[in-house]
């Protein structure tokens, strides 16, 4: 059964590969700097998303 969340993800996944919908990313740390990426997050300051990489 489809769900309609799964329904959005596929419209914003589609609209990813057309280059019509951005996420804003407002930094990246890898792994070992989750603590720094937790400490952003809870300061509530990040004009975007918190991305962490392996």
């Amino acid at each position: 059964a489809d769900a309609p969340a799964l329904d959005g993800i596929a419209a914003a996944a589609e609209l990813a590969e057309q280059g019509r919908f951005t996420v804003p990313v407002a930094a990246v740390f890898s792994l070992d700097e989750a603590a720094a990426a937790h400490e952003l997050s809870e300061s509530r300051h990040a004009r975007g998303k918190i991305v962490l990489k392996s």
